[in-house]
């Protein structure tokens, strides 16, 4: 399956294809990998609520590791078995990217937050359906002392509704910079889902309260977080 060429590489990951049977139960012919499309996406990708970092339709360069287990890419020096743990995106560098397919941001992205830990320093541009499509934000990550700390960095973002590809692209990487997950905020319509728009005001209130972040203080490297935390409650 074809993401982003058709120019053939010896990959490790394998082709995905629908299959459709037969009235005598036998399976169709699937295509040649160069002839097929990529598969139907089921469902939107949801960006109102935690995300990943590792969640990618398509990366370029980067690497991920399991906090607390270094990945050395030799199969002999990783545990045979590790359990459920949290992973992470580094080995950032200049060029790089991670594509998400068909995020929907509904009525609109007002906020984007990102968890990183660093010691050095790396920026953010979040762009729509091409690595260099329209600019919806950008935010850059500073040291926060170790890469054992994970702080929070935000950005307003404009520009972003509908369903669109999302591009999140690596620019003036230094240091070792990990990144742990990411988040929009949107207007009150944006993060509801749809069906609870419809249930009677006196049997749902909301309240929203936004807060500036250099109201909870400055950062470890004694500069004050950029953007806003929204708590609804």
């Amino acid at each position: 399956m074809h993401l982003e060429t058709f120019v053939h590489h010896e990959r490790r990951s394998v082709s995905a294809t629908e299959i459709t049977y037969r009235e005598d139960g036998t399976i169709s012919e699937v295509p040649y990998w160069l002839d097929q499309q990529p598969l139907r996406q089921l469902r939107w990708l949801n960006p109102y609520q935690r995300v990943e970092a590792e969640t990618m339709a398509w990366g370029y360069g980067l690497k991920t590791a399991k906090m607390g287990i270094e990945n050395t890419g030799v199969v002999a020096d990783m545990p045979a078995s590790t359990g459920h743990r949290n992973m992470y995106v580094y080995d950032i560098d200049d060029g790089e990217y991670i594509r998400l397919r068909g995020v929907d941001f509904g009525a609109g992205a007002k906020q984007f937050s990102i968890t990183a830990a660093a010691t050095g320093r790396c920026t953010i541009t979040l762009r729509l359906d091409s690595k260099d499509g329209p600019i919806i934000g950008s935010v850059t990550i500073t040291t926060t002392g170790s890469i054992e700390q994970y702080e929070s960095f935000a950005t307003k973002v404009s520009n972003a509704s509908g369903v669109h590809d999302l591009y999140l692209c690596f620019s003036q990487s230094t240091g070792d910079v990990r990144l742990d997950w990411w988040q929009f905020m949107g207007s009150l319509f944006s993060e509801i889902p749809f069906f609870l728009l419809f249930i009677p005001t006196y049997f749902v209130t909301l309240h929203a309260t936004t807060y500036k972040t250099s109201e909870y203080g400055k950062g470890i490297d004694g500069n004050a977080r950029s953007g806003s935390i929204r708590q609804w409650g």
